[in-house]
C-alpha cells in the first residue's frame, strides 16, 4: 500500500547565519534578515539584490528535499510548486 503525500507540510525553512528562507509550496516564498528585521515583517526574497541569495538558499532547499525523500513536495502533482527561481534538479 502507498500512502499519499500529504500537503499540509509543503513548505520547508533554512537558517543560514542572518537569514532565513521560507520555500512555501502554495504560497511566496520568504526571506529574512533576522538581524535587521527580527519580527519577520519585511520579505526579501523578491529584492533584485537578493536574489543570488534565493537562489543559493533554494537550490539548497531542492537538495535536502532530494536528500530526505520529502515525498510532499518531491511527488506532488501540483506542478507549480516544483516552478521556481530554482527548480527541483538544482543543489546537486
Amino acid at each position: 500500500m502507498r500512502i499519499a503525500p500529504t500537503f499540509t507540510n509543503a513548505k520547508a525553512k533554512l537558517r543560514r547565519g542572518d537569514w532565513k528562507f521560507v520555500f512555501n509550496g502554495f504560497d511566496f516564498d520568504e526571506l529574512y534578515n533576522l538581524t535587521e528585521d527580527p519580527s519577520e515583517m519585511t520579505n526579501l526574497a523578491n529584492n533584485p539584490a537578493q536574489l543570488e541569495r534565493v537562489e543559493s538558499m533554494m537550490s539548497e532547499v531542492w537538495s535536502w528535499i532530494r536528500k530526505t525523500g520529502d515525498r510532499a513536495v518531491n511527488e506532488t502533482h501540483y506542478f507549480s510548486m516544483r516552478m521556481g527561481i530554482v527548480g527541483p534538479n538544482a543543489g546537486g
